[in-house]
């Protein structure tokens, strides 16, 4: 390595991490690098040799169960035969805030060696607001060790690490019970083993012969109980020897790197690491960086390292740094890929397999419909991505994806990036994956390269109405135009910038007939990172007006609704949208004289106390809003809302101990009492709950679920049809049940019940016949809620009596 390389040690020591982890801007923007695999600024100790089988593999597991105590207490042992260096604790979760928390963040790359091979190990996060980094981390390794706490067992991130590595290809995984010295009881020990054989097996793992090993790794780095410390480490890695096997390497294809890590050295080039995916790279080898909606840049890689050490080459398998000569920090972010040149395409959009996770596997509770939002991940990317059915598919638009179900779906992506047939990909929203999928076809799309001429935005194969702005247009498009425009910073993870999509869509196509005199723009400030800054944003979203023609911004610190965005827009600019407002809201707003009328009468009340600053309560006005919606015909439900700051809201927010925003309190049907509401704050959360509590049948996004209208009591007699018993007799019956329902919210479905028995007396295929007509007439739509509803509760109960026809094979009802 050359000298004049060494000497710009001073410029690496203090340079920082620019990829955000989950956590605040500011923590991102402070935190130093974990990633051990970078020396250049270094003298070099030694020529990294490959004498030995490379291997993949890291700990997985639980927060707080012991992974990087593990790994430590690996590179101590190893280290006492010389086949490593010891890195404590602290080496290893050695970022300010890791260190603060007590937790690991983002993922760390150690090495250390056995008599049989040289590993390369990561820590992954196990904490569940960094599973992001925890994905990065897996999709590197060959195998894996799960650390469980013999304490705990199983936990939430237990079975999540497993369903991901199986995901991103990890094959054999070896298990560590860790934290026996804690646990006294040998048969809890032989309990927590044999859940987690069946765990694996759960997830298509080998769980009968996987190798499980009890032991502590806090007691090998104390060097206490030799027989559960030291001597488990080497039955560990003697396990991982044996167990995983040493992976094939596609050395043969062309180069690729998953760019993870980006660093700047000033004035000499810019270093980015990551996992060698395929094919080899030498010194001075040109190649290509691609994705992330840039041009392809064209580069040479003048150095190449591992583990602090020089290396003439980089092969499939290894974790490198790459230094690139003539290429700016900013033009590059993790999840583009170095590339051999023209081997490698950006696309945005493919074809994929996808698999939908039930509720116990993690995923979400309800279903998902036609152009759902969430976030991908794809090798080291993550992507705001929006799914579809494949053209051509009958009733796309009422077609539902419910958990476990396999489809196939079409993924768009907001920035083109290199994706290939056959990759796997991990779908997140709201903190837990909710789908897993595989790469089976790219849709060549058509794209336009458009140039921004005297404030035109780089949107050409956009929909959206929203200018999209980087830092090659914004000056020309904000600051040098001589429009007012309304720029939002957003983050593609964020929920807050989620719920304000629709919303900022909506604001930016009632002025479209104005785009002349005002824009409305967005910035995803998380990928462009230095206009963030510029403008200091600290968190998402960050919304502020330039006036056209200075860089002096005002902060918009309003509400997220379309009615307070339009009426800012009127003030500074005096132009007023042309397209209806939102309909009268649906939550009743309730003030100090008008709360005690509200409640304790027949209706079940779900109230928000709420303040007008607060952030969280903005969030939460669209969702509360929906929710209104939902239920507004229902006639035992009412969704209110109270400004607690508000003069005429504080009393009623004193009286009920309200001390923080939003607080949520329901008052049941005759009750002046409250109960506290402390679920999830997501639509399915809350209409979950307001059905429990109510009774109501209401589904997520509008409309009745599949339970509406059904009587147990009269399903239960139409069940004995199929059993034998005769038409007439179980008539007879259901009008007896029917009498014993005439005072309750019931009594009207179960005349329904009486009809039906009464028709099917008269034609066996009535049931079968009036379904098909109803389902067809709710299908076509059209039609008002209420009698949407109705139609909807009596194709449930038909649907009772055609289950029953079919459940007997059709014999004489």
């Amino acid at each position: 390595m050359s000298a004049s390389l060494r000497t710009l040690a001073p410029f690496l020591r203090t340079a920082r991490v620019s990829i955000r982890q989950n956590q605040s801007p500011l923590v991102s923007l402070q935190r130093q690098t974990r990633t051990p695999v970078l020396n250049f600024a270094r003298t070099y100790a030694a020529v990294f040799k490959r004498t030995k089988p490379h291997v993949n593999i890291g700990t997985i597991g639980h927060v707080d169960h012991g992974k990087t105590t593990l790994s430590a207490a690996i590179t101590k042992r190893q280290a006492e035969k010389g086949l490593a260096n010891y890195l404590d604790y602290g080496s290893i979760d050695k970022a300010p805030e890791e260190r603060k928390r007590g937790i690991t963040i983002s993922t760390a790359h150690i090495e250390y060696s056995t008599d049989n091979r040289h590993y390369s190990h990561v820590d992954c996060p196990g904490h569940a607001d960094y599973i992001k980094n925890m994905i990065t981390g897996a999709a590197s390794m060959d195998g894996a060790i799960i650390v469980v706490a013999a304490s705990d067992g199983q936990m939430p991130q237990t079975r999540e690490h497993l369903l991901l590595a199986r995901q991103v290809g990890v094959q054999r995984i070896v298990v560590f019970v860790n934290k026996v010295d804690a646990l006294e009881d040998p048969e809890m020990l032989e309990l927590v083993e044999m859940e987690m054989r069946e765990l694996l097996s759960s997830y298509g793992f080998d769980g009968d012969n996987t190798p499980v090993v009890l032991g502590s790794a806090l007691c090998a780095l104390e060097n206490k109980r030799p027989e559960i410390g030291e001597a488990k480490i080497d039955e560990l890695m003697a396990a991982v020897d044996e167990w995983i096997p040493t992976p094939q390497r596609d050395t043969d294809k062309p180069f690729l790197l998953s760019i993870e890590d980006v660093f700047s050295i000033g004035g000499r080039g810019t270093v980015v690491s990551g996992r060698v995916e395929r094919g080899t790279l030498k010194r001075d080898a040109e190649v290509e960086i691609i994705g992330k909606g840039t041009e392809i840049i064209k580069t040479k890689v003048t150095d190449i390292e591992t583990f602090k050490k020089s290396c003439e080459e980089s092969t499939a398998g290894d974790n490198s740094g790459l230094l690139l000569r003539g290429v700016r920090r900013e033009d590059i972010r993790r999840g583009m890929v170095i590339a051999k040149p023209g081997t490698v395409k950006a696309h945005r959009k493919f074809l994929i397999s996808l698999y939908a996770l039930t509720k116990e596997e993690g995923g979400r509770h309800t279903g998902f419909h036609q152009n759902y939002r969430p976030q991908m991940f794809i090798r080291s990317a993550d992507e705001a991505c929006t799914l579809h059915f494949p053209e051509g598919t009958e009733d796309a638009d009422s077609k539902m994806v419910m958990p476990g179900d396999n489809v196939e779906m079409v993924a768009e992506i907001h920035n083109p990036i290199a994706i290939e047939a056959g990759m796997r990909v991990t779908i997140r929203e709201g903190g837990r994956t909710v789908a897993t999928g595989l790469v089976t076809r790219i849709i060549t799309m058509v794209l336009i390269k458009s140039f921004v001429v005297a404030g035109l935005a780089a949107a050409a194969a956009a929909k959206s109405a929203v200018l999209d702005l980087i830092p090659d247009n914004f000056d020309n498009v904000v600051l040098k135009s001589g429009k007012p425009t309304l720029v939002e910073f957003f983050a593609p993870w964020c929920g807050h910038c989620k719920t304000l999509a629709p919303v900022y869509e909506e604001l930016a196509s009632s002025l479209e007939f104005a785009n002349d005199k005002v824009q409305i723009a967005k910035v995803d400030a998380d990928a462009e990172r230095e206009l963030g800054k510029r403008f200091g944003v600290q968190g998402f979203p960050t919304l502020k007006f330039f006036d056209g023609k200075s860089d002096k911004p005002t902060e918009y610190n309003g509400g997220r609704d379309l009615e307070s965005l339009s009426s800012f827009i009127a003030e500074k600019t005096g132009v007023k949208t042309r397209k209806k407002l939102a309909k009268p809201s649906s939550v009743v707003m309730l003030t100090d004289s008008t709360f005690k009328n509200a409640i304790g009468g027949d209706k079940n009340v779900l109230v928000a106390f709420t303040a007008p600053w607060c952030g969280h309560c903005k969030t939460l006005a669209p969702t509360w809003e929906t929710l209104a919606e939902n239920f507004e015909n229902e006639a035992n439900v009412l969704i209110a809302k109270v400004d607690a700051d508000a003069e005429n809201g504080k009393a009623t927010a004193a009286e009920y101990g309200v001390t923080g925003y939003p607080t949520i309190k329901f008052f049941p049907a005759g009750s002046t009492t409250p109960e506290d509401y402390n679920d999830g704050r997501a639509e399915e959360a809350l209409v979950a709950y307001l059905n429990e509590k109510a009774g109501t049948h209401r589904a997520v996004g509008g409309g009745v679920d599949a339970t509406a209208g059904t009587v147990e009591a009269l399903d239960s007699i139409v069940a004995k049809l199929v059993g034998g018993t005769a038409l007439a007799e179980a008539a007879a019956e259901a009008k007896k049940a029917a009498e014993s329902l005439k005072d309750k919210a019931q009594a009207k479905y179960a005349e329904y019940y009486l009809r039906v028995f009464e028709k099917l007396s008269k034609s066996q295929e009535y049931a079968a016949k009036e379904l098909n007509r109803l389902e067809g007439i709710v299908k076509k739509g059209g039609l008002a809620e209420t009698k949407s509803d109705e139609l909807k509760t009596k194709t449930n109960i038909l649907r009772k009596f055609v289950e029953k026809a079919v459940g007997g094979e059709k014999e004489e009802l």
